[in-house]
């Protein structure tokens, strides 16, 4: 690993069928072993079940199940003993 420079973002290229990003960024996560193919069978296969089941547009489905998982408020771990490999906490003065 490079202490230089960290390597350029690549951008992701949409999904063939729907033209959706987020699509092929979790089949890519979903893959296992590189076999893109069945991870898209299956994805597809499970945008089919959505459409014939629900009547509605698959990806809105996809996306709102996205919407669901995601955090809504970040969370931020402030030390409550600053150590010497945390230097950003503030310290107090000792009452003797």
């Amino acid at each position: 690993m490079s202490r230089r420079n960290s390597p350029t973002k690549r951008k992701v290229a949409p999904d063939k069928k729907y033209n959706n990003t987020h699509v092929t960024m979790f089949v890519n996560r979903m893959m296992y072993g590189g076999k893109r193919s069945t991870a898209l069978a299956i994805m597809y296969g499970a945008f089919n079940l959505i459409e014939e089941r629900a009547k509605r547009d698959p990806i809105e489905v996809f996306e709102q199940a996205l919407r669901n998982v995601t955090p809504s408020v970040e969370v931020v771990i402030v030390p409550a003993f600053p150590t010497a490999t945390n230097r950003s906490a503030r310290t107090r003065p000792r009452s003797h």
